[in-house]
């Protein structure tokens, strides 16, 4: 009889083992998925993050050929090189009367724009 309890016992504890191991089996797949998605994840992560970089670069260099721009302006401004901005503005409005409409538009804008801007920066200083 004791060998029978002794069995009965083992076979006890051989099927906990085998419920035990079922469920982590099935908690491990679980996780494998889980870990799958994450890395998907990283990875779509990891292109948005390049995309941005790029974008961000990009618009550092326009940011910075705008800034070369305005200093190369403004020290044309300095030197006295560079043409009047108001000068520059009636020399565009007389032009625009003898050019096309679209000339027109171009220069007008252009010399509204500089004066917009040396407006801008003649306030600081």
């Amino acid at each position: 009889m004791s060998n029978d309890a002794e069995f009965e016992r083992l076979e006890g504890l051989v099927e906990m083992f085998v419920v035990k191991f079922g469920e982590l089996k099935t908690e491990k797949e679980a996780l494998v998925r889980q870990l799958a998605e994450k890395d998907s994840l990283i990875v779509e992560l990891e292109e948005k993050i390049s995309t941005r970089d790029g974008e961000r670069n990009e618009i550092g260099e326009r940011v910075g050929r705008i800034i070369a721009r305005i200093e190369s302006w403004e020290d044309s401004l300095e030197e006295g090189d560079g043409p009047d901005m108001e000068t520059g503005a009636a020399a565009s409005d007389s032009a625009a009367g003898e050019g096309g409409s679209q000339q027109e538009n171009s220069r007008s804008a252009a010399g509204e724009e500089s004066r917009i801007q040396h407006n801008l920066f003649s306030m600081s200083g």
